[in-house]
């Protein structure tokens, strides 16, 4: 599900996890316990990519429509808990997006350090508001701190997927490159990363990321029950419902 190879201090995290990567409860069990592992190991930077065709499509809503309530409470859990673990991640973390990043996928690669991305055939987004679930507060900080200011509300509310050159100019990603060399540059830029004092990387880290962290912390003594008690929603099943039904089958 998440295979992890290790050459010269840097770790390469693959997610394959059927086609597309789709993220449910064993998902994101195996990614948070992956970066856990890397997290202790002796690795000085982690490279984390998608299969052949796709980063990650996002949350596997088939699998939300196929479950009960009990599940969407489980997931919704282990989705926050995947999301602050990249977030945390003490070491530098670079995503190589070898396909196309949708939704939860796009959370993942924008949660890393240095984002890399192919300069065609690949599209980024995040359509939460049109499948019609809310962000929980970690994937909102997340895509804050990321996208340029002025067009955060244009890429929340928009709720659609971008081409590699608006990505690259909205702050989706930080760099492009083409497709045959996306992998061989994404390992450069975590060597480099890996070059620093570890120490040094990781209290710079903490402060970049501090204002996010506050904000976090915040949510979850205000708001952010009732983004729980909304995705475990027969509300939400039936938003999620049309989504699939009207968008995906079609």
């Amino acid at each position: 599900m998440i295979d992890s190879k290790t050459e010269n201090g840097i770790c390469q995290l693959n997610m394959n996890h059927g086609k597309v990567n789709a993220m449910d409860l064993e998902f994101n069990t195996a990614l948070v316990e992956q970066l856990q592992i890397q997290a202790r190991s002796a690795c000085k930077a982690v490279v984390i990519t998608g299969n052949a065709r796709v980063f990650s499509a996002g949350v596997d809503l088939a699998r939300v429509l196929e479950e009960d309530g009990h599940y969407m409470a489980i997931f919704f859990d282990s989705l926050v808990r995947l999301f602050e673990e990249l977030f945390h991640f003490r070491k530098p973390l670079i995503a190589a997006v070898n396909g196309h990043a949708i939704a939860g996928g796009c959370v993942i690669a924008a949660a890393c350090d240095h984002r890399l991305m192919p300069d065609e055939g690949v599209r980024i987004g995040i359509p939460e508001l049109q499948v019609g679930v809310p962000f929980p507060a970690v994937a909102m900080e997340i895509m804050r701190r990321v996208v340029d200011p002025k067009r955060l509300p244009q890429v929340v509310f928009g709720a659609g997927v971008h081409t590699s050159e608006q990505a690259l100019e909205w702050g989706l990603v930080d760099e492009l490159t083409s497709a045959n060399q996306l992998l061989d540059r994404a390992l450069a830029v975590a060597k480099d990363y890996a070059g620093l004092s570890a120490d040094v990387f990781l209290v710079t880290k903490q402060q970049l990321r501090q204002p996010a962290l506050q904000r976090i912390e915040n949510a979850q003594s205000g708001y952010e029950a009732n983004v729980r008690r909304m995705w475990t929603s027969e509300a939400i099943r039936a938003s999620i419902q049309r989504y699939v039904e009207t968008t995906l089958r079609k």
